[in-house]
């Protein structure tokens, strides 16, 4: 199986855990895929992934992890993707949940 392809299982499988309330599990996995995901470079995904790292960790009660999650998606979105685009205001409407 290619990175990329391993890389987005692992985000999928992720969230799932997460959806199934094993955030534990969800952590975990979310924090494989981030790792991978900055070895190969992939900025717009790391996006998603910091994002949902910061979701899974907010519901798990750690707001300061989330927010530390949210700010550097939320940087690298403005910066990758420009502050209109839709990825850009999510990370900043969930960082404004937390700060």
């Amino acid at each position: 199986m290619c990175r990329a392809k391993r890389i987005i299982n692992l985000h999928r499988s992720g969230m799932a855990a997460c959806q199934s309330g094993d955030l534990d599990g969800a952590l975990g996995k979310l924090k494989q895929a981030l790792e991978e995901v900055r070895q190969i470079g992939l900025e717009c995904y790391q996006v998603k992934i910091m994002n949902n790292l910061g979701i899974v960790l907010e519901l798990k009660g750690d707001c300061r992890a989330a927010r530390e999650h949210y700010r550097a998606a939320h940087g690298m979105a403005r910066g990758k993707l420009g502050p209109n685009s839709r990825l850009c205001q999510v990370v900043g409407t969930n960082l404004a949940r937390v700060s």
